[in-house]
Protein backbone atom coordinates (compact mmCIF):
# COMPACT_ATOMS: atom_id res chain seq x y z
CA UNK A 1 0.00 0.00 0.00
CA UNK A 2 2.84 2.37 0.85
CA UNK A 3 4.46 1.72 -2.58
CA UNK A 4 1.23 2.57 -4.39
CA UNK A 5 0.96 5.87 -2.53
CA UNK A 6 4.61 6.75 -3.21
CA UNK A 7 4.20 5.85 -6.88
CA UNK A 8 1.14 8.08 -7.25
CA UNK A 9 2.94 10.93 -5.50
CA UNK A 10 5.96 10.56 -7.81
CA UNK A 11 3.72 10.59 -10.92
CA UNK A 12 1.93 13.74 -9.68
CA UNK A 13 5.27 15.49 -9.11
CA UNK A 14 6.49 14.60 -12.62
CA UNK A 15 3.28 15.92 -14.19
CA UNK A 16 3.49 19.08 -12.11
CA UNK A 17 7.08 19.85 -13.21
CA UNK A 18 6.25 19.06 -16.82
CA UNK A 19 3.28 21.46 -16.82
CA UNK A 20 5.13 24.12 -14.79
CA UNK A 21 7.89 24.20 -17.41
CA UNK A 22 5.42 24.75 -20.25
CA UNK A 23 3.73 27.60 -18.34
CA UNK A 24 7.00 29.47 -18.12
CA UNK A 25 7.92 28.97 -21.79
CA UNK A 26 7.66 31.96 -24.09
CA UNK A 27 5.78 29.89 -26.69
CA UNK A 28 3.02 29.07 -24.17
CA UNK A 29 2.88 32.72 -23.03
CA UNK A 30 2.55 33.89 -26.65
CA UNK A 31 -0.35 31.48 -27.22
CA UNK A 32 -2.17 32.94 -24.18
CA UNK A 33 -1.44 36.56 -25.17
CA UNK A 34 -2.64 35.98 -28.74
CA UNK A 35 -6.01 34.81 -27.40
CA UNK A 36 -6.52 38.08 -25.47
CA UNK A 37 -8.23 40.96 -27.21
CA UNK A 38 -5.90 43.91 -26.61
CA UNK A 39 -8.26 46.48 -28.17
CA UNK A 40 -10.08 47.55 -24.95
CA UNK A 41 -6.78 48.29 -23.23
CA UNK A 42 -4.74 49.93 -26.02
CA UNK A 43 -6.11 53.47 -25.69
CA UNK A 44 -7.71 53.18 -22.27
CA UNK A 45 -6.81 55.92 -19.84
CA UNK A 46 -6.22 55.19 -16.18
CA UNK A 47 -8.18 57.13 -13.59
CA UNK A 48 -8.36 57.19 -9.83
CA UNK A 49 -11.53 56.69 -7.84
CA UNK A 50 -11.61 58.34 -4.43
CA UNK A 51 -14.09 57.08 -1.85
CA UNK A 52 -16.50 55.94 -0.69
CA UNK A 53 -17.18 59.34 0.84
CA UNK A 54 -19.59 59.65 3.79
CA UNK A 55 -21.86 62.41 2.47
CA UNK A 56 -22.54 64.79 -0.41
CA UNK A 57 -21.28 67.64 1.78
CA UNK A 58 -17.92 65.93 2.32
CA UNK A 59 -17.79 65.10 -1.38
CA UNK A 60 -18.13 68.83 -2.15
CA UNK A 61 -15.45 69.72 0.41
CA UNK A 62 -13.01 67.21 -1.04
CA UNK A 63 -13.73 68.43 -4.57
CA UNK A 64 -12.95 72.01 -3.45
CA UNK A 65 -9.73 70.85 -1.77
CA UNK A 66 -8.64 69.00 -4.90
CA UNK A 67 -9.42 72.06 -7.05
CA UNK A 68 -7.04 74.09 -4.86
CA UNK A 69 -4.30 71.70 -6.05
CA UNK A 70 -5.49 71.97 -9.68
CA UNK A 71 -6.88 68.46 -9.68
CA UNK A 72 -10.18 68.15 -11.50
CA UNK A 73 -12.73 65.71 -10.18
CA UNK A 74 -16.10 64.42 -11.30
CA UNK A 75 -18.82 63.60 -8.77
CA UNK A 76 -20.24 60.10 -8.82
CA UNK A 77 -23.07 58.84 -6.65
CA UNK A 78 -24.48 55.35 -6.61
CA UNK A 79 -27.45 53.79 -4.82
CA UNK A 80 -26.42 50.70 -2.88
CA UNK A 81 -28.98 48.30 -1.37
CA UNK A 82 -29.14 47.94 2.40
CA UNK A 83 -30.73 45.13 4.37
CA UNK A 84 -34.53 45.41 4.10
CA UNK A 85 -36.90 46.17 6.94
CA UNK A 86 -39.89 43.92 7.55
CA UNK A 87 -43.30 45.53 8.07
CA UNK A 88 -45.96 43.52 9.90
CA UNK A 89 -49.55 44.76 9.57
CA UNK A 90 -53.22 43.81 9.61
CA UNK A 91 -54.75 44.35 6.14
CA UNK A 92 -57.04 47.37 5.59
CA UNK A 93 -60.49 47.37 7.18
CA UNK A 94 -63.55 48.31 5.09
CA UNK A 95 -64.19 51.52 7.05
CA UNK A 96 -62.38 53.87 9.38
CA UNK A 97 -64.70 52.93 12.26
CA UNK A 98 -63.83 49.22 11.83
CA UNK A 99 -60.13 50.11 11.85
CA UNK A 100 -60.57 52.16 15.05
CA UNK A 101 -62.46 49.30 16.73
CA UNK A 102 -59.63 46.87 15.80
CA UNK A 103 -57.06 49.35 17.11
CA UNK A 104 -58.90 49.65 20.47
CA UNK A 105 -59.05 45.85 20.77
CA UNK A 106 -55.31 45.55 20.08
CA UNK A 107 -54.42 48.26 22.60
CA UNK A 108 -56.62 46.63 25.28
CA UNK A 109 -54.38 43.58 24.83
CA UNK A 110 -51.32 45.87 25.22
CA UNK A 111 -50.31 45.33 21.59
CA UNK A 112 -48.40 48.29 20.17
CA UNK A 113 -50.17 49.36 16.97
CA UNK A 114 -51.39 52.33 14.93
CA UNK A 115 -53.63 53.01 11.92
CA UNK A 116 -51.96 53.43 8.55
CA UNK A 117 -53.23 56.30 6.41
CA UNK A 118 -51.25 55.82 3.19
CA UNK A 119 -53.24 55.36 -0.04
CA UNK A 120 -52.78 51.67 -0.73
CA UNK A 121 -52.94 50.64 2.96
CA UNK A 122 -55.51 53.15 4.23
CA UNK A 123 -57.22 51.77 7.38
CA UNK A 124 -54.68 48.97 7.80
CA UNK A 125 -53.05 48.60 11.22
CA UNK A 126 -49.30 48.54 11.61
CA UNK A 127 -47.87 46.13 14.18
CA UNK A 128 -44.29 47.26 13.68
CA UNK A 129 -41.34 47.55 11.34
CA UNK A 130 -38.39 45.27 12.16
CA UNK A 131 -34.78 44.96 11.06
CA UNK A 132 -34.71 41.25 11.83
CA UNK A 133 -36.95 38.87 9.84
CA UNK A 134 -37.06 36.37 12.71
CA UNK A 135 -38.51 38.96 15.09
CA UNK A 136 -41.02 40.07 12.43
CA UNK A 137 -42.15 36.48 11.89
CA UNK A 138 -42.43 35.94 15.64
CA UNK A 139 -44.73 38.99 15.96
CA UNK A 140 -46.75 37.90 12.91
CA UNK A 141 -47.20 34.34 14.22
CA UNK A 142 -48.15 35.59 17.70
CA UNK A 143 -50.89 37.81 16.25
CA UNK A 144 -52.13 35.01 13.98
CA UNK A 145 -52.35 32.74 17.04
CA UNK A 146 -54.59 35.43 18.60
CA UNK A 147 -56.93 35.17 15.61
CA UNK A 148 -55.81 38.19 13.57
CA UNK A 149 -55.16 38.16 9.82
CA UNK A 150 -51.62 39.45 9.51
CA UNK A 151 -49.32 40.22 6.58
CA UNK A 152 -45.60 40.89 6.35
CA UNK A 153 -43.74 42.70 3.56
CA UNK A 154 -40.04 43.37 3.07
CA UNK A 155 -39.35 47.03 2.39
CA UNK A 156 -36.22 47.66 0.35
CA UNK A 157 -33.83 50.32 1.55
CA UNK A 158 -30.95 52.05 -0.17
CA UNK A 159 -28.09 54.29 0.80
CA UNK A 160 -26.11 56.56 -1.47
CA UNK A 161 -22.37 56.09 -1.88
CA UNK A 162 -20.40 59.13 -2.99
CA UNK A 163 -17.15 58.99 -4.99
CA UNK A 164 -14.86 61.34 -6.88
CA UNK A 165 -13.41 60.32 -10.25
CA UNK A 166 -9.98 61.83 -10.91
CA UNK A 167 -7.75 61.73 -13.98
CA UNK A 168 -4.66 59.55 -13.37
CA UNK A 169 -3.44 61.45 -10.31
CA UNK A 170 -3.23 58.81 -7.61
CA UNK A 171 0.58 59.19 -7.53
CA UNK A 172 0.27 62.96 -7.11
CA UNK A 173 -2.21 62.44 -4.29
CA UNK A 174 0.09 60.04 -2.49
CA UNK A 175 3.21 62.22 -2.93
CA UNK A 176 1.62 65.47 -1.72
CA UNK A 177 1.68 65.00 2.07
CA UNK A 178 -0.61 67.98 2.84
CA UNK A 179 -3.23 66.79 0.36
CA UNK A 180 -2.80 63.15 1.40
CA UNK A 181 -3.47 64.19 5.01
CA UNK A 182 -6.72 65.90 3.99
CA UNK A 183 -8.02 62.83 2.17
CA UNK A 184 -6.44 60.22 4.46
CA UNK A 185 -9.69 58.41 5.30
CA UNK A 186 -10.56 57.86 1.65
CA UNK A 187 -9.56 54.85 -0.39
CA UNK A 188 -7.90 55.51 -3.76
CA UNK A 189 -8.50 52.93 -6.48
CA UNK A 190 -6.75 52.92 -9.85
CA UNK A 191 -9.22 51.95 -12.59
CA UNK A 192 -9.74 52.21 -16.34
CA UNK A 193 -11.71 55.43 -16.95
CA UNK A 194 -13.85 53.59 -19.48
CA UNK A 195 -15.36 51.36 -16.76
CA UNK A 196 -16.96 54.39 -15.10
CA UNK A 197 -17.99 56.19 -18.30
CA UNK A 198 -19.93 53.20 -19.62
Amino acid sequence: MRWVLLSLLAINMLLFYKNWGSIGSSEANNRVLNKLDPEPFVNSRRCSLLGPIESARLQDELMTTLAEYRITAKKISKKVPKAPKFWVFIPPAETRSEALAMLRALRERKIDSFIITSKNLNNAISLGVFDNVDIAEKVMNARKAQGYTVRMVARGRYRTQYWLLLDSVSDALKKNTVLADKIQRQEIRDIFCKTVDS
